[in-house]
């Protein structure tokens, strides 16, 4: 099955907690191969890449909207977390051709 997910980018540390669990939760009731489509954004976007790797068999595209997308919309604090899952041996990334977000 074929999942893609968006959320808010600003979670508080406990409602992030709760989207993280919640995630895992609904990902281990579909069961199967599990692909999750996501751009890795900071807040919602990340902590469902995170939770499809640990699914167990579940696979990650990574979709960058622009050529520029990790040089210029990943902040510093959420570099690690969005590089973690796309350094992943089960993760993919398709980089559309447009030079920025513009």
């Amino acid at each position: 099955m074929r999942i893609g997910v968006t959320g808010h980018m600003d979670l508080t540390a406990p409602t992030a907690l709760l989207v993280s669990e919640a995630l895992q939760r609904h990902l281990t009731t579909i069961g199967g191969d599990i692909v999750g489509v996501s751009c890795i954004a900071r807040g919602a976007d990340s902590l469902f890449a995170e939770a499809v790797i640990d699914a167990g068999g579940g696979t990650l595209e990574v979709v960058l909207p622009s050529r520029d997308y990790r040089d210029t919309k990943v902040r510093p604090d959420h570099a690690e977390q969005f590089d973690r899952p796309r350094a992943g041996t089960s993760a993919s990334e398709r980089r559309l051709p447009y030079p920025n977000e513009r």
